[in-house]
């Protein structure tokens, strides 16, 4: 749409070269973009190659007669504005120049408000009607896809009239029925459909007819199909219905879910597997799929879940409806955003799916509890369903809590004594843990015992590192580990260390770690 007149581009042809440079000059001040040319011929040759809004075109030309320029102009390019400017004042010249597409018809000498004015129009009809032009392209550019994404869609869609009459369908629909793509104009949907539903179908579409009302609009229903050679078959139907002039008409939306039941069936007899492996255990259940064109995140998705899953969270079998937002309403908030992106992860790009998370239970509290589940995909790798387990774990959490925080009081017990505080294994290759004490007595960095586990060793002075060697390897196990010795510290100053042990067992008695602590005695033995 053009939006100032410096966005214009002007044609004049005249051979007058005063009248044309004068014009020129008027409509530069005015703000267009103005050219000049002097013959019929120039001006075909320029319209040809370069964009005008509007052309001021004189009938008098020297090489082309005015009204064959006009009608060249015309059919290059019909919405361009054609202004003719002339001497001539004759009434079969003005009608003639009008009747073959001339925008407006004005005599020399002009009037410049007059000029500038039929312009101004001559440039709005223009644009208006380019922006038209525009419209009706896109519009048929959008018709041709919507054609073309109806009759690529992998599922079955079917238009009929209000009298049930097959108006058209794509090809997946004839496919699936079984039919040529031209074989189902003009006939009935009845035989589409098994004879048990045809009096329903009557009846449906009357009352259409009489009240406007349709049980069936709006909502996906699962039916059966009649194929042409009389199978029946499992089928998905979305209905819509609109008006227009031609009258009321129906799309239906036709999806083959033959795959999708037998998953069903496959998943019902896993369940029942499943239920009898775990009957009696602390596991719930739950099954849900999507409906047909909403994401499965939708809070009205059906999922069944099973009466022990409810009686976990503390709701008897009718205070935890079967669909997914009894679930989603108890997550805890801040375990949400993560679990959903497991999910997703998982139905989308089969990442296993095993998360553990907080659910409020009825009493208002939050549990913890583990969630497995598998999804089920269908031939086409479309996700139909999926199922899986809820057991609590709340107490396994409280213990790993507890051992959490008694951890931590252990590490700021080990890290604020004096005395250094190790633990290893029984084969003495791993320090498994050396408080900071030791780079304060020993003089080296707890990195370098990691690494090196024997370097508290090389520390000892020479006369007691047999006498300490022995001793570590034959009483720290037992328990009886209670010795003293001198150590060398890099500065060369001698500090004397009493050093204990003793074992820890695991839960079949057998020594798994062996702990202990190093004490710095040198002052003491001084006094």
């Amino acid at each position: 749409m053009i939006t100032s007149t410096s966005d214009c581009s002007i044609l004049i042809v005249d051979d007058d070269p005063d009248i044309g440079f004068t014009l020129q000059e008027l409509l530069e001040h005015d703000g267009y973009k103005v050219e000049f040319v002097g013959t019929g011929t120039e001006a075909l040759s320029q319209t040809q190659d370069r964009h005008y809004n509007a052309v001021i075109l004189d009938l008098g030309l020297p090489d082309l007669d005015g009204l064959s320029v006009l009608e060249s102009l015309q059919r290059m390019d019909p919405t361009l504005p054609v202004i003719i400017l002339t001497a001539f004042t004759n009434s079969e010249r003005t009608i003639g120049s009008l009747m073959q597409g001339a925008f407006a018809y004005l005599t020399k000498p002009y009037n410049r408000d007059e000029l500038r004015a039929t312009l101004r129009r001559a440039v709005g009809v223009q644009a208006l009607a380019v922006k038209a032009r525009q419209v009706e392209h896109a519009l048929n550019e959008s018709e041709e896809r919507f054609r073309a994404i109806v009759q690529s869609a992998s599922d079955a869609i079917v238009v009929a009239d209000q009298e049930g009459m097959i108006v058209s369908c794509n090809k997946s629909a004839a496919e699936l029925f079984g039919y040529g793509e031209a074989d189902l104009a003009g006939r009935p949907l009845t035989v589409l459909m098994p004879a048990r539903y045809r009096d329903a179908h009557a009846a449906g579409l009357l009352r259409l007819q009489q009240t406007g009302q349709s049980r069936l609009i709006g909502r996906p229903i699962e039916l059966h199909g009649l194929k042409r050679d009389g199978a029946e078959f499992p089928l998905e139907l979305s209905l819509a219905t609109w008006t227009s002039a031609g009258g009321r008409f129906f799309s239906g939306i036709i999806r083959d879910i033959t795959e999708r039941k037998r998953a069903e069936e496959a998943l019902r007899i896993s369940e029942e597997r499943l239920e009898l492996a775990i009957n009696g255990s602390n596991l719930g259940l739950w099954d849900g799929h999507p409906r047909p064109g909403q994401p499965w995140s939708s809070p009205d998705t059906p999922v069944w879940w099973s009466p022990r899953l409810k009686a976990l969270l503390g709701y008897g079998e009718q205070e935890f409806p079967d669909v997914l937002e009894s679930w989603t309403s108890r997550l805890h908030p801040d375990d949400k955003e993560m679990v959903f992106e497991a999910l997703s992860a998982h139905i989308n790009g089969g990442r296993p799916y095993d998360v553990e998370y907080r659910l409020r239970t009825k009493r208002g509290e939050y549990r913890w509890f583990r969630s497995r589940g598998q999804a089920i995909w269908d031939s086409q790798g479309r996700f139909v369903r999926m199922a899986g387990t809820l057991q609590c774990v709340n107490d396994r959490k409280r213990a790993e809590e507890a051992l959490r925080e008694s951890e931590e009081m252990f590490r700021q017990l080990a890290e604020h004594i004096r005395e250094v505080f190790w633990l290893s294994d029984p084969e003495k290759t791993r320090i498994l843990y050396v408080s900071p004490a030791y780079e304060t007595i020993w003089g080296r960095s707890c990195g370098s015992l990691y690494a090196y586990p024997g370097s508290w060793m090389d520390s000892i002075h020479p006369d007691d590192q047999s006498r300490v060697r022995e001793a570590a390897l034959t009483k720290q196990v037992p328990g009886r580990y209670d010795e003293t010795y001198r150590i060398i510290r890099p500065d060369g100053s001698i500090r004397v260390i009493r050093d204990r042990a003793f074992p820890i067992l695991n839960r079949d008695g057998r020594v798994y770690r062996v702990a202990g602590l190093a004490e710095d005695i040198t002052e003491r033995t001084r006094e």
